[in-house]
């Protein structure tokens, strides 16, 4: 049984029951040019008609729209895989007009509210350092929308319909997606001049050497970030040079990467980069405290345990294995080991240039300054 707590403090008990996927085999980055945003308008249109089915209406639901896939998540005490499959053999793959209007307007909204968000603006920003070429915009333009509400979509929805795959974490079923083609790192430099809003600086590192596991990149973020992490307390509360920090590993299918961020006043950019690079080459050299090393460890074992007791942890860790990650339970235990081994792995690789993103102010100074980075 899982106790669910309520505003007024009143358990509930409601009984175990895993949660469904539904994966579908095209992502973002399988859009055309021309139709950028119709993975994303499919996924709005499938969320759409299995909240008013009958069979599925009243499930927790949440979807992920990834490069080459799309995910529907289903939790409900009596959510069964007949029932799922049975609202979507109601899927209508040719919707109304009217319909696909409003929900494209819907998620033209949502476009312009992420372009206007310097957070989201960063991170694309340092991808695009780092991997090349200019990311599509998963949500599309006004443009690229009306193309993607014709034929394109009927044959997108037709095509994940026929392909789509159920997820049973109860029953370990499920046949993976193919591996997409590796990325190739290309370690440039962007600017993005966003006048009259404060700095944010990010740069996005290669690890050295290939980890078995994601539990020593997760222990290394994990030290870095936060409001007691090291990457705070050096920029932050040891040289008042910035306003926040951020620090994130990725493991997603690509290499692994460690990203660091800073957000700042212009002014203080020249001191902030030379504080950054310091930063730097002492989580390079290997000069992490034991004793903060020790809650980072914690905290990551913590974090992933906790959640395999989500709604969606068990077919979340169970995608993790389908995709040839460690479980949850074999990342919580190494890294319970990381402190030993973080004194060589992992590294920051010294064969591949970071990937520096800048977003605020750009004047002539700022290339310069920026590149001293790389």
């Amino acid at each position: 049984m899982v106790n669910v707590r309520t505003t007024r403090r009143r358990e509930l008990e409601l009984p175990h029951a895993p949660a469904l996927g539904w994966d579908l085999p095209e992502g973002h980055a399988d859009d055309p040019p021309e139709a950028v945003g119709r993975a994303a308008l499919a996924a709005r249109y499938l969320a759409h008609a299995l909240a008013r089915d009958p069979a599925t209406a009243g499930w927790m639901r949440r979807h992920r729209l990834t490069e080459h896939a799309s995910q529907f998540s289903f939790w409900s005490p009596d959510a069964r895989g007949e029932r799922l499959a049975e609202a979507v053999s109601r899927i209508d793959p040719d919707p109304a007009s009217a319909l696909l209007q409003s929900l494209a307007a819907a998620q033209l909204t949502q476009a312009r509210n992420q372009r206007a968000n310097p957070v989201v603006t960063m991170f694309r920003a340092v991808e695009t350092a780092a991997w090349g070429g200019s990311p599509q915009e998963a949500l599309g333009d006004q443009d690229t929308l009306a193309n993607a509400r014709g034929a394109e979509l009927g044959d997108c929805l037709r095509r994940c319909l026929a392909r789509a795959r159920q997820v049973d974490p109860s029953s370990g079923t499920a046949s993976p997606a193919p591996a997409p083609a590796p990325s190739s790192w290309r370690g440039e430099m962007v600017l993005v001049d966003r006048p009259g809003e404060q700095c944010r600086v990010v740069l996005q590192f290669r690890l050295a050497e290939v980890i078995e596991d994601s539990a020593s990149a997760a222990v290394l973020a994990q030290l870095l970030d936060g409001s007691d992490g090291l990457l705070y307390r050096r920029l932050r509360t040891e040289a008042g040079l910035v306003y926040g920090t951020v620090a994130v590993a990725r493991d997603d299918g690509r290499p692994q990467t460690l990203t660091i961020g800073a957000s700042l006043l212009r002014e203080r950019l020249p001191a902030t980069i030379d504080a950054i690079r310091r930063c730097v080459a002492e989580i390079d050299e290997g000069e992490l405290p034991a004793e903060a090393l020790g809650v980072a460890v914690g905290r990551v074992v913590d974090r992933v345990l906790t959640k395999l007791d989500e709604p969606f942890g068990a077919l979340d860790d169970h995608r993790r294995q389908l995709n040839g990650q460690h479980s949850v339970a074999v990342v919580a235990e190494k890294a319970s080991a990381a402190p030993d081994r973080l004194a060589h792995v992992p590294r920051l690789s010294s064969r591949h240039r970071p990937a520096v993103a800048y977003i605020g102010p750009v004047d002539e100074t700022v290339p310069e300054l920026i590149g001293r980075m790389r």
